[in-house]
């Protein structure tokens, strides 16, 4: 929050008193995070610091949104590859209701674009050429679950997480999504997002975040 962008009924010591509970808190997460393995992070309580709520920068949150994306169309393709093949099954993957659906997908994906320099440019195409190859048999409940995580408000949604939410749930939110195995695909985790990433908090204050290798 900006000191002038501050609502009318708020007083100047007021916004002082917020913008340094801010400082604090970005600072406790950064050096949590920082320096702590992710079994020691899952112990902390990430209520803790929940006086002022942030928000992920929209690059960041369209990553996550892609990873949402991408690890679901991966595990329906996983799933059906795994299961006896005939006919009836080329069928549902070539049906009259596949390019409708097919649509669908690629219009989510493109409401999240990612920066053409992105380490994982390629999950959008791979995300589309995934659902492409599956078969379109409960596919209308499947492009809902996707919608609920990306635009939805619930509990487990992607917003809940990262929009308007405590300063340690951006770090917790954002490593649930961006796993390495989520990136095998183009082993370049560990060099990427893994070691070094800008989390923007608000749209307001930039923070560098380094995670040391244990």
């Amino acid at each position: 929050m900006r000191p002038n962008e501050a609502p009318a009924d708020v007083s100047s010591a007021e916004v002082e008193r917020i913008l340094g509970r801010s400082a604090r808190d970005v600072l406790s997460a950064k050096h949590i995070f920082e320096r702590v393995s992710d079994e020691e992070f899952r112990r902390h309580n990430l209520n803790y610091y929940c006086e002022v709520a942030y928000q992920v920068g929209t690059e960041l949150f369209n990553t996550c949104a892609q990873a949402v994306v991408y690890a679901r169309c991966k595990a329906k393709f996983g799933y059906e590859g795994a299961v006896r093949w005939d006919e009836h099954d080329d069928a549902l993957m070539f049906s009259a209701a596949k390019p409708r659906l097919q649509d669908g997908l690629e219009a989510i994906l493109a409401d999240f674009p990612l920066p053409q320099d992105s380490l994982l440019g390629r999950l959008p195409r791979q995300s589309a050429h995934l659902f492409r190859f599956c078969k379109d048999c409960h596919c209308e409940e499947f492009l809902a679950t996707i919608r609920a995580s990306v635009y939805g408000k619930s509990e487990d949604s992607l917003r809940a997480n990262l929009v308007d939410a405590p300063i340690l749930w951006m770090p917790a939110g954002c490593v649930i999504v961006l796993t390495p195995t989520t990136w095998s695909s183009t082993g370049r985790f560990a060099r990427g997002l893994g070691s070094s990433t800008t989390y923007r908090c608000s749209g307001t204050r930039h923070f560098r975040w380094t995670r040391r290798a244990k």
